[in-house]
Order: C-alpha cells, then structure tokens, then sequence
C-alpha cells in the first residue's frame, strides 16, 4: 500500500504563493517535490487519488499566473529594455495566445503588424 504525500494545508498554501508570482505548474509540481504526472493525477478526477481541493488550487493558481504574466506587461509598456519577444513566446506557449485574433465585431487583427481586415 503506497503512502500519499499529499498534504493539503502544507500544498495548497505553496500553489497558490508561487502561482500568483507567474510560476507554471511544472515549478509548483518540483518545489512541492512530486512528478508533474502526480499533479496531473491529483486534479483528475478519473484517478484514485484524485483531490477536489488541490484541482481548485491549480485552477485558481492558472488564473493568478496569468494575470501576473499579462501585468508584466502592462507595466514594461514603455520599458525599452522589456525582452518583448520572450514575453510573446511565453504567453503563446503557456496561455496560447496567437498572433491573429477574430473579433466579434468580423475582424481580423494580425499582430504585430496591427493591420486589420473586414472578414466578410
């Protein structure tokens, strides 16, 4: 019989704190010391060791980091030094941000380019 290592008042309070300072869930997963497929397990509600309240916290924590990711750049606006191209990279692979976005309004935008195009 394994031995869970899960402890919720000790992993939770971890998540949320790293989460909110832009970490991902491969960094929560290395400093709480499991795999990345043992978080995975633990927000799956398919698995036997499942847990609803770790899944919250990674839920919440995925909003927080990218709220944090998204203020990086909102306050580097004008800062000429900002490694904007790493942003990009960072937001595409991890929030899946594109270059092109459809509006509701039938747009298209294309950035960086910031031309746009009726899509009629």
């Amino acid at each position: 019989m394994q031995i869970s290592r899960y402890k919720p008042e000790e992993m939770i309070p971890v998540v949320i704190e790293l989460m909110k300072e832009g970490a991902s869930k491969i960094e929560v997963a290395a400093e709480l010391g499991v795999s990345r497929q043992t978080l995975y397990d633990w927000c799956d509600p398919a698995k036997t060791n499942y847990h609803a309240d770790f899944k919250s916290a990674i839920e919440l924590g995925e909003t927080f980091s990218q709220a944090w990711w998204e203020k990086q750049s909102r306050l580097n606006l004008h800062n000429k030094d900002f490694n904007s191209g790493m942003y990009n990279f960072m937001m595409k692979c991890r929030f899946g941000y594109t270059d092109t976005q459809q509006s509701q309004a039938g747009f298209v935008i294309n950035w960086p380019l910031g031309k746009s195009k009726l899509d009629r």
